[in-house]
């Protein structure tokens, strides 16, 4: 019974972890949809989309977390590589579920949304152009 009880409290402890991601994740679909027109279709898959991952982000910091319920600085640095990873990979399905039109349009607005939304967003996954001026500092 002892293990159940610690287990429960491992439980109860990451759940008080606010669920950040999952916002985060509804606000991205919010914007996509005013911002890019998406067909019903194609809103359903991005939904799901930002829900699947948005789900694993939140499990990842709450396993990187623990019990604690506050991050160190080792435990950011590991949320910051895992969110690029993961963020890297929901971008890659991303565009295969919008035209290419759209995918131009989502690069091309990118910080825009990145404010809009808020959150921490790495930045584009390699190969992606960016906006820039000649310092490789983003263009306002």
């Amino acid at each position: 019974m002892g293990g159940n009880f610690s287990q429960d409290m491992t439980a109860t402890s990451r759940s008080n972890i606010p669920n950040i991601a999952g916002e985060l994740a509804q606000r991205e679909t919010k914007w996509i949809k005013e911002n890019l027109s998406p067909s019903k279709d194609q809103l359903k898959a991005i939904k799901q989309l930002n829900t699947e991952y948005g789900n694993q982000q939140q499990s990842a910091i709450k396993d990187i977390i623990g019990t604690s319920g506050k991050p160190t600085p080792e435990s950011r640095k590991q949320i910051e590589d895992m969110m690029l990873m993961l963020n890297e990979e929901k971008e890659d399905k991303l565009k295969g579920i919008l035209t290419p039109e759209q995918w131009s349009l989502y690069q091309s607005k990118k910080p825009e949304m990145q404010k809009a939304v808020g959150g921490w967003r790495p930045p584009a996954p390699k190969g992606t152009p960016t906006q820039s001026d000649s310092t490789g500092a983003p263009k306002q």
